[in-house]
């Protein structure tokens, strides 16, 4: 199994969490503010990464949690070729500088472990700016993937930015039809990416276009019923193309949805066998889908 679109603040152990923080918070009290367990809004969603606006992002610290982050996987015979998307835009530390510490952890994994560099819609303008701060970066990461509030997405500059990529050997990728709507997969298809994370939203023609175009697609079922974008696996748009080797199924948050691959699958499965899944025991909140 891959896991590809791995989120790196949404990967990072509670346990570590803690230590990070240096408080006096509990565990327990740590999980009820992080992990979600029924749905929520996609606002709220967004809202838990609010907590790690409070770590000192230091070298010391982004290395230490890199570390957890890459034993997390390294523990998980499965996860061979997992990819981590970090925003660097709130550490104190130059970009290179950070996919480098991350190149220095992974070296000791024997697994093989990506790094992609996620663009904050909302920071486009700022990436452009601080472009050429960036451009060292791209030889430490495997890709870009443009994240966030895709509601406010820029489409010039964000082909702007595409153009400027292609120079560089890397994956474009791009975070569509989560909190927009088809016409915003249609776009990042049109805009030329390599990868397309979600795409819950898009209508069956543009799912085959995308298929068409040997776009890689990541969908996380979990993810997507957590945050409210859908009520049932079946409402999202790739769900009938699962079997396409283009089609692959991730964890995306997995500290924050408590979720694996293995999870994802079985969600699949349960769901394939009855059209109208009543429950998925214990996972993700018993009764959901009644």
């Amino acid at each position: 199994m891959f896991d590809h679109h791995r989120h790196f603040c949404g990967s990072i152990p509670v346990e570590t969490i803690i230590k990070l923080l240096r408080s006096r918070i509990s565990i327990d009290m740590l999980k009820e503010r992080i992990v979600i367990t029924e749905p929520v809004s996609f606002k709220e969603f967004l809202q838990r990464f609010e907590l790690f606006d409070y770590v000192s992002w230091d070298e010391f610290n982004l290395k230490f949690a890199f570390q957890s982050a890459v034993d997390d996987v390294e523990k998980d015979p499965d996860l061979e070729g997992a990819s981590f998307i970090c925003s660097v835009d709130k550490y104190r530390l130059k970009p290179a500088h950070c996919f480098d510490l991350f190149n220095d952890v992974k070296k000791n994994s024997s697994k093989k472990i990506g790094l992609i560099l996620g663009i904050k819609y909302e920071k486009c303008d700022e990436f452009v700016n601080n472009y050429d701060s960036y451009k060292e970066c791209f030889k430490f990461i495997d890709g870009v993937n443009f994240i966030s509030k895709e509601n406010q997405m820029k489409r010039k500059i964000i082909e702007m930015i595409i153009n400027k990529l292609k120079d560089y050997n890397i994956q474009i990728g791009m975070h569509v039809g989560e909190m927009g709507g088809n016409e915003n997969v249609q776009f990042a298809i049109d805009a030329g990416v390599n990868i397309i994370s979600h795409g819950t939203k898009a209508n069956d023609d543009t799912v085959r276009k995308a298929l068409g175009h040997g776009i890689l697609i990541d969908v996380s079922l979990v993810s997507n019923l957590l945050t409210s974008v859908i009520r049932n696996p079946s409402e999202h748009g790739f769900f009938n193309y699962l079997d396409n080797p283009n089609v692959r199924l991730v964890s995306d948050d997995p500290v924050i949805f408590n979720n694996t691959v293995s999870k994802e699958i079985e969600l699949y499965h349960n769901a394939i066998k009855s059209p109208i899944l009543r429950c998925v025991p214990d996972y993700p909140h018993p009764g959901y889908y009644a």
